[in-house]
């Protein structure tokens, strides 16, 4: 098996990656390129561009696997051989809230949120609809909706100029667009679609992420080096970041700390409690996948040190360690109009900021202590939502930029009150090639899938940080809550 290549290639937003790992999970190269323009022949321009071709020439065929994992909710919309008709309905993009509205005037919507999904303008549903109304005759020749990881696993997938027939997706793609993920196989749910005027036979069948497609016929696959390549389903890159994590067990917790905060945790109930805070996804392999899109925290953590404070992050974050107090520091409230309040009116706060006699480093210290505390207690709000739900926790991985700052990990495993696995980012995430690995048989079990995870340490609550804030973390919370208040004064 030493001989085996695993392909992954992620979608983003900005960029596309690509990666070649060998059978243990080890990087034999990895490269992205950015993609300035979202256009599906510009995602073929920029694989092309980054493909390590010569790498994987000589490798025969069915000795390499490859999968795509994307950004959730974005679509495509093409004809019967698979050519886009319009462009990518991007999952930012927003519908008018009008057609939201009538959305939730239908009967259908209660099928619909009991099946684990909802409405809003960013939904790929009534884009949908507002393409049709506003394209009616180019609409016609439509013959399959398909996420952006589909339209890319079909494209390496199918010759030119055939028919695409059969058409598959995955159940962790498929959420936004609609689908009941409470069943025990995931399926669409076709009476909001029939609501909308759109034909459900426009949509793939359901499947597992990681089900062998069959082997890559087209002509890009040639150009590519990959031609009879094994191609599988792939997911969307949150659950394949998920996976990367190791999150792979029941009550497996762990928190993506990147522009946006995605605390997860892997439960197995039957019956999912409903919380604000929370939503589900089928995991990949076993169970669900219970978390929160907190909102870009990240971003605004970057945005204020650079804009506000004036400093780079390498020089700021060293100033909260060195120069702040926690004993006496401003806490910054981030934004809950996601989480953990679900409040669209909900900005974000700093309290308690003083001018006090201190050096200008200490002052900057002093703030940018407070934007890491408050972003770590609102990653600790989490750990208690979940032990709320579902059990206690006994360790959180983490993953992401700001892990490199060890301060910052020691205040993360004294909040958390837990001990804190860091693991190693991997672009695109070997996650998303861990249930293809399960469905070739060329892993047994999730337990296997261990060896692909890479830890770089693991870090224990500091005593004297727990007790310093146990009052702190409470009085946070409430005071958030109080904050939220100032909001709706209107």
């Amino acid at each position: 098996m030493d001989d085996i290549r695993l392909i992954g290639i992620e979608l983003g937003t900005s960029g596309l990656r690509v990666a070649v790992y060998d059978i243990n999970g080890t990087i034999l190269t990895a490269k992205e390129t950015e993609i300035k323009e979202q256009t599906t022949n510009k995602w073929i321009d920029a694989l092309i561009k980054i493909f390590p071709i010569e790498m994987l020439k000589e490798i025969p065929a069915d000795k390499k696997i490859l999968t795509v994992d994307s950004t959730s909710g974005t679509m495509i919309l093409v004809d019967k051989y698979g050519e886009p008709l319009f462009s990518p309905l991007m999952y930012y993009k927003k519908a008018k809230k009008e057609t939201v509205a009538q959305l939730y005037e239908s009967e259908s919507i209660k099928e619909l949120i009991n099946g684990g999904s909802k409405i809003a303008t960013t939904s790929p549903l009534p884009k949908i609809i507002e393409l049709k109304q506003e394209n009616p005759q180019t609409f016609l020749n439509i013959n399959w909706i398909v996420p952006s990881t589909t339209w890319l696993l079909y494209t390496l997938y199918m010759k030119e100029n055939k028919e695409w027939s059969e058409i598959q997706t995955d159940w962790t793609n498929s959420m936004k667009l609609g689908a009941d993920i409470t069943k025990s196989r995931p399926e669409w749910i076709t009476s909001i679609f029939e609501d909308a005027k759109i034909s459900s036979d426009l949509l793939p069948e359901i499947v597992p992420p990681g089900t062998p497609m069959g082997a890559a016929e087209s002509e890009l696959a040639e150009k590519l080096g990959i031609s009879n390549a094994i191609i599988c389903q792939g997911m969307t890159d949150g659950t394949a970041g998920s996976l990367t994590m190791g999150l792979l067990h029941p009550n497996d917790t762990g928190i993506n700390v990147g522009s946006t905060t995605v605390p997860k945790i892997v439960v197995e109930k039957e019956d999912l409690p409903i919380h604000p805070a929370i939503y589900y996804h089928r995991h990949p392999i076993k169970g669900y996948l219970a978390g929160a899109a907190t909102g870009a925290a990240g971003t605004f953590f970057s945005w204020f040190i650079e804009k506000i404070i004036g400093l780079p992050l390498q020089e700021a974050i060293p100033l909260a360690e060195k120069h702040a107090n926690p004993e006496d520091e401003c806490i910054f409230f981030p934004q809950g109009d996601r989480s953990p309040f679900d409040d669209p009116q909900m900005g974000a706060a700093f309290l308690d900021i003083w001018p006090k006699d201190k050096t200008p480093q200490e002052a900057r210290g002093d703030i940018i202590r407070g934007l890491i505390t408050g972003m770590t207690l609102m990653e600790s709000t989490y750990i208690s939502i979940f032990e709320e739900l579902f059990q206690p926790i006994s360790e959180v991985k983490v993953i992401g930029k700001s892990t490199k700052w060890p301060f910052w990990n020691k205040l993360r495993a004294s909040l958390y009150e837990k001990p804190v696995k860091i693991v190693k980012e991997t672009t695109p995430h070997i996650g998303a090639l861990m249930p293809a690995l399960l469905k070739l048989k060329l892993y047994k079990s999730p337990s296997d899938l261990e060896k692909l995870i890479r830890y770089k340490t693991t870090i224990n609550p500091d005593p004297k940080l727990v007790e310093l804030y146990k009052e702190k973390k409470q009085r946070f919370y409430a005071q958030w809550q109080t904050l939220r208040k100032v909001y709706h004064t209107n």
